[in-house]
Protein backbone atom coordinates (compact mmCIF):
# COMPACT_ATOMS: atom_id res chain seq x y z
CA UNK A 1 0.00 0.00 0.00
CA UNK A 2 1.57 3.47 -1.08
CA UNK A 3 1.71 7.17 0.30
CA UNK A 4 -2.03 8.55 1.03
CA UNK A 5 -3.30 11.84 0.09
CA UNK A 6 -4.79 14.08 2.53
CA UNK A 7 -8.13 13.51 0.82
CA UNK A 8 -7.42 9.64 1.35
CA UNK A 9 -7.20 10.05 4.53
CA UNK A 10 -9.91 12.23 4.86
CA UNK A 11 -12.06 9.70 3.60
CA UNK A 12 -10.73 6.90 5.53
CA UNK A 13 -11.71 8.62 8.62
CA UNK A 14 -15.17 9.42 7.62
CA UNK A 15 -15.77 5.33 6.88
CA UNK A 16 -16.88 3.84 10.19
CA UNK A 17 -15.88 0.26 9.17
CA UNK A 18 -12.38 1.14 7.84
CA UNK A 19 -9.32 1.14 10.47
CA UNK A 20 -7.47 4.89 10.44
CA UNK A 21 -4.64 5.14 8.71
CA UNK A 22 -1.48 4.99 11.46
CA UNK A 23 -0.79 8.76 11.29
CA UNK A 24 -4.33 8.99 12.59
CA UNK A 25 -4.52 6.60 15.31
CA UNK A 26 -4.58 8.34 18.85
CA UNK A 27 -2.03 7.16 21.63
CA UNK A 28 -1.80 10.85 23.81
CA UNK A 29 -4.78 12.15 25.49
CA UNK A 30 -7.31 13.87 23.86
CA UNK A 31 -7.08 17.47 25.69
CA UNK A 32 -8.41 20.37 23.80
CA UNK A 33 -8.34 21.09 19.76
CA UNK A 34 -7.75 17.33 19.09
CA UNK A 35 -10.81 16.21 21.42
CA UNK A 36 -12.45 18.66 20.04
CA UNK A 37 -11.51 18.04 16.36
CA UNK A 38 -12.52 14.27 16.60
CA UNK A 39 -16.32 15.29 17.94
CA UNK A 40 -16.68 17.69 15.22
CA UNK A 41 -15.29 14.83 12.53
CA UNK A 42 -17.62 11.77 14.58
CA UNK A 43 -20.93 14.37 14.81
CA UNK A 44 -20.19 14.83 10.53
CA UNK A 45 -21.52 10.89 10.98
CA UNK A 46 -24.76 12.02 13.10
CA UNK A 47 -23.56 8.66 15.56
CA UNK A 48 -24.44 10.45 18.79
CA UNK A 49 -25.44 8.39 21.78
CA UNK A 50 -27.17 10.26 24.94
CA UNK A 51 -26.41 8.22 28.39
CA UNK A 52 -28.69 9.82 30.60
CA UNK A 53 -30.13 7.18 31.92
CA UNK A 54 -27.76 4.48 31.43
CA UNK A 55 -25.97 4.41 34.99
CA UNK A 56 -22.35 4.38 36.09
CA UNK A 57 -20.04 4.52 33.49
CA UNK A 58 -16.52 4.55 32.04
CA UNK A 59 -16.10 6.63 28.21
CA UNK A 60 -12.73 5.76 26.86
CA UNK A 61 -11.67 8.33 24.37
CA UNK A 62 -10.97 7.12 21.25
CA UNK A 63 -11.58 7.17 17.77
CA UNK A 64 -14.86 5.27 17.18
CA UNK A 65 -17.02 7.83 15.12
CA UNK A 66 -19.62 7.86 17.89
CA UNK A 67 -20.12 10.92 20.29
CA UNK A 68 -21.50 10.20 23.81
CA UNK A 69 -23.05 12.98 25.48
CA UNK A 70 -24.71 13.40 28.97
CA UNK A 71 -26.80 15.84 30.77
CA UNK A 72 -24.04 16.96 33.72
CA UNK A 73 -23.16 19.44 36.39
CA UNK A 74 -26.65 19.26 38.26
CA UNK A 75 -28.84 22.15 37.61
CA UNK A 76 -26.86 23.76 35.20
CA UNK A 77 -27.52 20.93 33.09
CA UNK A 78 -24.07 21.40 30.71
CA UNK A 79 -24.17 18.78 27.81
CA UNK A 80 -20.28 17.53 27.44
CA UNK A 81 -19.48 15.46 24.26
CA UNK A 82 -16.66 13.25 23.43
CA UNK A 83 -16.04 10.40 20.78
CA UNK A 84 -15.28 7.42 22.20
CA UNK A 85 -16.50 4.21 23.67
CA UNK A 86 -18.80 3.59 26.57
CA UNK A 87 -18.05 1.21 28.83
CA UNK A 88 -21.04 0.32 31.42
CA UNK A 89 -20.04 -0.42 34.84
CA UNK A 90 -22.38 -2.47 37.23
CA UNK A 91 -22.42 -0.40 40.25
CA UNK A 92 -26.35 1.39 40.49
CA UNK A 93 -25.69 2.16 43.86
CA UNK A 94 -22.38 3.46 43.32
CA UNK A 95 -23.86 6.08 40.60
CA UNK A 96 -26.45 7.13 43.34
CA UNK A 97 -23.66 7.37 46.05
CA UNK A 98 -21.90 9.86 43.50
CA UNK A 99 -25.38 11.77 43.05
CA UNK A 100 -25.97 11.80 47.11
CA UNK A 101 -22.61 13.36 47.13
CA UNK A 102 -23.04 16.25 44.35
CA UNK A 103 -26.31 16.81 45.71
CA UNK A 104 -25.48 17.34 49.43
CA UNK A 105 -24.87 20.23 51.84
CA UNK A 106 -21.29 21.05 49.82
CA UNK A 107 -22.84 21.26 46.37
CA UNK A 108 -27.08 21.37 47.01
CA UNK A 109 -27.37 20.20 43.28
CA UNK A 110 -24.99 22.78 41.87
CA UNK A 111 -22.98 20.29 39.85
CA UNK A 112 -19.39 21.84 41.40
CA UNK A 113 -19.44 23.36 38.49
CA UNK A 114 -16.12 25.46 39.50
CA UNK A 115 -14.38 22.29 39.36
CA UNK A 116 -13.40 19.20 41.80
CA UNK A 117 -10.98 19.27 44.61
CA UNK A 118 -9.22 17.09 46.67
CA UNK A 119 -11.75 15.88 48.79
CA UNK A 120 -14.42 15.30 46.19
CA UNK A 121 -11.64 13.24 44.43
CA UNK A 122 -10.95 11.21 47.69
CA UNK A 123 -14.72 10.71 47.88
CA UNK A 124 -15.31 9.16 44.11
CA UNK A 125 -12.07 7.32 44.14
CA UNK A 126 -13.51 6.24 47.87
CA UNK A 127 -16.72 4.74 45.80
CA UNK A 128 -14.92 2.95 42.98
CA UNK A 129 -12.87 1.35 45.79
CA UNK A 130 -16.08 0.44 48.18
CA UNK A 131 -17.73 -1.13 44.29
CA UNK A 132 -14.43 -3.04 44.00
CA UNK A 133 -14.08 -0.99 40.79
CA UNK A 134 -10.06 -0.95 40.34
CA UNK A 135 -7.42 0.51 38.09
CA UNK A 136 -9.53 3.49 37.79
CA UNK A 137 -9.10 6.79 39.71
CA UNK A 138 -9.66 10.65 39.57
CA UNK A 139 -7.42 12.36 37.33
CA UNK A 140 -6.30 15.25 40.21
CA UNK A 141 -4.67 17.18 37.06
CA UNK A 142 -8.05 17.69 35.56
CA UNK A 143 -10.14 18.38 38.54
CA UNK A 144 -10.84 21.75 37.35
CA UNK A 145 -12.28 20.59 33.77
CA UNK A 146 -15.02 17.42 36.31
CA UNK A 147 -18.17 18.10 37.74
CA UNK A 148 -20.79 15.90 39.05
CA UNK A 149 -21.33 13.01 36.36
CA UNK A 150 -18.48 13.57 33.95
CA UNK A 151 -15.18 13.22 36.22
CA UNK A 152 -12.04 12.76 34.15
CA UNK A 153 -9.75 9.51 35.65
CA UNK A 154 -6.90 7.60 34.96
CA UNK A 155 -7.30 4.40 33.78
CA UNK A 156 -4.26 2.83 35.37
CA UNK A 157 -4.61 -0.84 33.49
CA UNK A 158 -6.55 -3.91 33.31
CA UNK A 159 -7.52 -6.49 36.11
CA UNK A 160 -8.63 -9.94 36.05
CA UNK A 161 -11.29 -8.44 37.34
CA UNK A 162 -12.07 -6.14 34.34
CA UNK A 163 -14.81 -5.28 32.16
CA UNK A 164 -12.90 -4.13 29.36
CA UNK A 165 -9.55 -5.32 27.48
CA UNK A 166 -7.24 -4.07 24.87
CA UNK A 167 -7.49 0.12 25.30
CA UNK A 168 -3.77 0.04 26.22
CA UNK A 169 -1.19 1.25 26.68
CA UNK A 170 -2.12 2.05 30.15
CA UNK A 171 -2.29 4.49 31.97
CA UNK A 172 -4.88 6.40 29.60
CA UNK A 173 -7.38 8.88 30.27
CA UNK A 174 -10.86 8.14 31.15
CA UNK A 175 -14.53 10.02 32.17
CA UNK A 176 -16.18 8.65 34.60
CA UNK A 177 -20.25 9.55 34.15
CA UNK A 178 -23.63 8.93 35.71
CA UNK A 179 -27.30 9.93 35.85
CA UNK A 180 -27.29 13.76 36.34
CA UNK A 181 -28.99 14.87 39.50
CA UNK A 182 -31.14 17.60 38.37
Amino acid sequence: MGKKSRTQIGRLAREPSRELPSKRRLSMPLHGAAEAQGVREARSMNKTIRLYDAGLGLLIPCPSGVIYSNQTCGNICMQPEIEGVFIPLDAEDGWRSLAAHFEGPKYMGSGAMLGLDQEDADVVDRILRERRIVGIVTDRARLVDSHEAWVHVVIEGESDWSCFTGFGPYPRPGILTWPNSD
